[in-house]
């Protein structure tokens, strides 16, 4: 027995490759997981690592790997400030082991430095000697090209039920080699065809490459937003079409796994958020001028919740134009975009009247508005005073009666399509809203979020295999957002 739990008659598998040179194992008998010693040039240790080596015969004793040259020192230099930059202190349990894996599949980092870093996340069962056991086989799904595939849901039972050294290795072996499979692939919602939320497939899809000036991101979480749901039923394929098979999603909050070219302001380990495309997948590329850290105190998770709805509600806010001591009326703002455009327009010093409908109103009345009307009462619209500016995030009729409203020079500012009658009052600036991405609009909204300053509800949060429920659900309305775990 070479290392404790590696018996001497098991051989390597096929195509495992000498951690040092990086050539195939010439003799699968000879080639072994072993832990060898680095010695200073007085012959006294200096150093150890778990490595995979090939021998010039098949003897077990300890024997240098002929063919190649490893330095220790060297290769810790190399890879230091990919190790310190890691910020794992930042992570524990599923979500760290899962980025830890990130780590090794993405860079050639030795083995000593990686159980230092599996110390760190502080993984429940996968201390001292399992660790060595752990840290192997990740090693060697990294040789072979694979990485597991398991959702954060799925690993919390293993990493649970691993309650000493002895079975910790075996449960991990049990529990995730069946979701083992190459690294190429992720998993991802697929849209085949435009339809209903049956089409949402949950399905293998090639892994995203970034580019110049591109962030690779592994998705923690993804929300569903209604332009999600419209892509898929093909109501914008004028305008904003899928390419089959194709992905969906545009709210994304997860960790940056690997910078492309010319990237700088991130490193590997960041936590961030985005507005981007294909998010319903386990990796995304999103371009780094596009990308925002998320703020520290703010949940990972809940952060995937905030980029299109906190930016659309400030920037729709912003296009009224509305001043302190002017009165606006958010209309649907008991809604997240709604929520955020009111919150904006009281950091500007506006009186905001909150337009829902009745059944709402008492929601309404904790978005912190001035004064809240129901946009289904006709008589409470005509008894409203006249208007500096109106938000709108709802359109159609009431739409119509609210533009009536507007004083001579005001401003209909809206993120659906113009009311129909606009033109009976060309006195009224009507202003069509398209969200973009804003580094520091997200940033002020987030961290309004995370003071508690400003709230978007959060109603379920369901993995990412059961984006056709999730859609199923949002399509039948609802205040809060819905999201989708990775």
């Amino acid at each position: 027995m070479l290392v404790k739990g590696v018996p001497r008659d098991k051989p390597i598998r096929s195509g495992w490759r000498c951690d040092s040179c990086g050539e195939p194992v010439p003799d699968l008998q000879a080639g072994w997981v072993e832990w060898l010693a680095a010695e200073d040039t007085k012959g006294k240790p200096k150093g150890s690592r778990l490595r995979l080596v090939h021998h010039r015969n098949t003897s077990p004793r300890w024997r240098e790997p002929y063919g190649c040259q490893y330095n220790p020192q060297d290769e810790f230099r190399k890879n230091r400030g990919i190790v310190e930059g890691l910020g794992l202190d930042r992570f524990s349990g599923p979500d760290g082991l899962m980025l830890l894996l990130s780590m090794i599949a993405e860079h050639e980092l030795p083995a000593r430095e990686l159980i230092e870093l599996a110390k760190r996340v502080q993984i429940p069962g996968y201390e001292g000697d399992s660790a060595f056991y752990l840290l192997r086989l990740f090693l060697a799904m990294r040789d072979l090209g694979c990485i597991p595939v398991i959702s954060s849901f799925e690993f919390r039972d293993s990493i649970d039920s691993a309650t000493n050294s002895r079975s910790v290795h075996q449960t991990f072996v049990n529990d995730c080699l069946p979701s083992v499979r190459r690294r190429w692939n992720m998993k991802a919602i697929v849209v085949h065809k435009y339809g209903g939320p049956e089409v949402l497939k949950f399905e293998d899809y090639p892994d995203p490459v970034p580019g110049p000036g591109e962030v690779l991101v592994r998705v923690a979480a993804s929300s569903v937003n209604p332009i999600d749901y419209m892509r898929r039923a093909g109501l914008t394929k004028d305008f904003y079409p899928i390419q089959f098979p194709g992905l969906i999603g545009v709210d994304i909050a997860g960790t940056v796994v690997k910078l492309g070219p010319g990237v700088e302001g991130f490193s590997v380990g960041d936590q961030v958020f985005a507005m981007a495309d294909n998010t319903y997948a386990e990796l995304c590329v999103v371009k780094a001028a596009a990308l925002a850290k998320i703020p520290k105190g703010l949940d990972l998770i809940q952060a995937a919740a905030l980029p299109l709805v906190t930016t659309t509600g400030s920037q729709l806010l912003s296009a009224t134009g509305i001043k302190a001591g002017q009165t606006v009326l958010v209309v649907g703002a008991a809604g997240n975009v709604g929520r955020s455009a009111v919150f904006t327009a009281k950091q500007r010093g506006a009186t905001v009247v909150a337009g829902v409908l009745k059944r709402q109103i008492d929601e309404a009345k904790t978005v912190g508005a001035n004064q809240v009307i129901a946009t289904d009462d006709d008589t409470a619209i005509v008894n409203l005073l006249p208007l500096d500016a109106v938000a709108d995030t709802v359109g159609g009729r009431t739409a119509e009666k609210l533009i009536a409203r507007v004083k001579p020079g005001g401003v209909f500012a809206t993120v659906l399509a113009a009311p129909q009658n606009a033109a009976k009052f060309p006195s009224v600036k009507v202003v069509a809203v398209f969200s973009k991405f804003d580094r520091k609009t997200l940033e002020f909204m987030a961290e309004a979020v995370r003071d508690g300053k400003l709230v978007i509800p959060i109603s379920q949060k369901l993995p990412l295999r059961e984006a056709a429920e999730a859609q199923a659900a949002a399509e039948k309305g609802g205040i809060g957002k819905i999201l989708l775990v990775a």
